[in-house]
């Protein structure tokens, strides 16, 4: 969990939201997140919180043979906690109505990770983007002094493939040439991510590029009456895949060198 998250305003408003409904609707995702804090208190759990909150820098696991595996927070920075910080204060200073939590644009507060292994190193990109400041998304990643400097012969392409999530220095100081990466698609979408120049772009740094499900989405049959009143109620319409994919990664940390095996399943393919 983003240590964004851990901030006492931030608590403080959920529960406020909850309990007088002043500041946040019922129906709002605050009060959903109250809910769910409710529940383990309710359920007599000891432990209501994450082990660890995630930021830049965080070691979130660290075991295997003589401490041999790492897993470490790439993401969020301090300055976007600093900011999700800020905001959620000025929800508390306010006495109207809202229906949510703003929404960070970019996704400074996703929690992009770093998997080290005796062998092979894993890059999982989140849904961290660019920015316009060098102390926020992938340009706050770039600069930090914490990271591992270790590349990655792995990679979770970012953000569903989108154009917003690539960076070419990331790519180039981060990922070793012709990693193995996996993409996430993105259906609910008129035009569904990853697109096809999303693709092309991908596939020019890898030939090793697989999609837990492809295609995304396809157009939904045209049926005369009833895409009028499917129409009135919804913007976007598109027939999703019935049978979910999933891509699965193995390799061993104690053979050098360590060949990953992929394995497809369901409606996973390799583009």
């Amino acid at each position: 969990m983003s240590a964004a998250l851990e901030q006492e305003q931030f608590f403080q408003l959920v529960y406020e939201a909850n309990e007088s409904n002043k500041l946040v609707e019922a129906s709002s995702t605050a009060s959903e997140f109250a809910d769910i804090l409710d529940h383990f208190a309710e359920t007599g759990r000891e432990i209501v919180s994450p082990d660890v909150f995630a930021s830049e820098g965080t070691i979130l696991y660290l075991g295997g043979v003589d401490e041999s595996v790492r897993v470490q927070a790439l993401s969020p920075s301090s300055a976007a906690i600093t900011s999700c910080k800020t905001d959620v204060v000025a929800k508390l200073m306010t006495n109207s109505t809202t229906r949510c939590f703003r929404r960070f644009d970019p996704n400074d507060l996703s929690v992009a990770v770093q998997v080290s292994t005796p062998v092979l190193d894993l890059l999982l990109k989140a849904d961290l983007e660019n920015s316009d400041s060098k102390q926020l998304g992938w340009q706050a990643v770039l600069s930090s002094k914490v990271r591992t400097k270790r590349t990655s012969q792995l990679v979770k392409v970012g953000h569903h493939g989108s154009v917003n999530a690539h960076n070419d220095d990331a790519w180039s100081s981060m990922v070793a040439p012709n990693p193995l990466a996996v993409v996430t698609p993105y259906s609910r979408l008129a035009d569904p991510l990853p697109r096809e120049h999303d693709i092309q772009r991908i596939k020019s740094l890898t030939n090793q590029l697989y999609a837990t499900t492809w295609p995304p989405s396809s157009r939904p049959p045209r049926r005369r009456g009833v895409d009028s009143d499917v129409g009135s109620a919804t913007k976007v319409r598109r027939a999703l895949h019935r049978e979910p994919g999933f891509v699965r990664v193995r390799f061993s940390i104690k053979q050098t060198p360590s060949t990953p095996t992929i394995e497809l399943y369901g409606s996973a393919k390799q583009l």
